[in-house]
């Protein structure tokens, strides 16, 4: 078991090498070529060996979307972030497919169980990294999401002071930096797009980027009252206020639903020993003393009594 091991985890090892490489020889040759006279204009592309892998295995459209707005959120945003994720994630699956048929070549005695390491194997490597987006873009959303209410204070502090939405989210954008490395990023990135369209284009942009509720209620706040030119510091106090009342909901429910959570560890964890500490000992004595009750006296004396003969003998 151990040399099929080997063998299947050096030829994984192998096909992995060889094809990074050529993966790297290709991101190399698209990085040196200048971008100034060849084409000016066009939007950059991948190299075909990173196209190629990223469309070897079948995506539904749905799973394709899902895994761009994973990516999104996790705050990858260079358009070809998908197309490279799904090329390395492609990569491991057919390095250890090409591993298993190459372990069932050099050792066909023991081809079962190279199948089910490889199986075993390709399905850690499809799933894993999907897995490891989606948390990492939930932890993101997460962080961003929890500081709005005190961004949409600031904000609301602006405008009271007679500024425009615009220079509301450059004071946003300034302060930012002291909540946390994420939203200082993400709000740069907003006020940046700002600056070259509006405001609530800008929010509205980071709305899709993370597809939460509260971000596109502040979206379609600012966009509605620039739609309308109608005072927007009462809009978002009042979205401001909304957000911390579904905060404190979410957190009594979390609490509320802690007692059902520890019901089960503590009936299978502390009801057990339990039970025999303060139940197995009666029974116990139960079953002496009425064993003692209902054995006739000559059963008694035939027992007891050839225990003490037993007894008397060994001494």
């Amino acid at each position: 078991m151990a040399d099929v091991l080997y063998i299947f985890l050096l030829a994984a090892f192998l096909g992995f090498v060889v094809s990074a490489v050529v993966m790297a020889y290709s991101e190399l040759r698209r990085s040196s070529v200048s971008s100034d006279d060849s084409y000016p204009f066009s939007a950059e592309k991948a190299p075909w060996i990173v196209t190629a892998l990223s469309r070897s295995i079948p995506q539904l459209p749905v799973e394709l979307q899902r895994i761009r707005r994973d990516v999104s959120r996790a705050g990858f945003y260079d358009p070809l972030a998908p197309t490279r994720l799904l090329a390395w994630r492609n990569l491991f699956v057919w390095s250890v497919v090409v591993a298993s048929l190459a372990a069932i070549l050099v050792v066909p005695s023991s081809a079962i169980r190279i199948m089910i390491i490889g199986i075993s194997g390709a399905i850690l490597c499809y799933g894993a990294p999907g897995l490891w987006l989606n948390g990492m873009g939930n932890q993101r959303a997460m962080t961003i999401v929890s500081v709005v209410p005190e961004i949409l204070d600031i904000m609301a502090m602006c405008l009271a002071g007679g500024l425009t939405i615009e220079q509301a989210l450059e004071h946003v954008a300034d302060y930012s930096g002291n909540i946390g490395k994420e939203v200082n990023r993400e709000f740069q990135l907003v006020r940046e797009q700002a600056r070259m369209s509006t405001a609530g284009a800008a929010l509205q942009r980071m709305a899709d980027r993370f597809d939460e509720v509260d971000l596109r209620s502040l979206a379609a706040t600012v966009r509605h009252s620039e739609r309308l030119g109608v005072d927007v510091r009462g809009a978002i106090t009042a979205l401001s206020n909304s957000i911390r009342h579904s905060f404190r909901s979410t957190a009594e429910s979390r609490a509320n639903s802690l007692s059902l959570k520890l019901l089960f560890p503590t009936i299978f964890c502390v009801t057990p020993p339990v039970f025999f500490v303060l139940v197995v000992p009666p029974i116990l004595q139960l079953q002496d003393h009425f064993q003692r009750e209902l054995l006739s006296p000559a059963t008694e004396d035939f027992l007891y009594g050839s225990q003490t003969i037993t007894v008397d003998q060994q001494d």
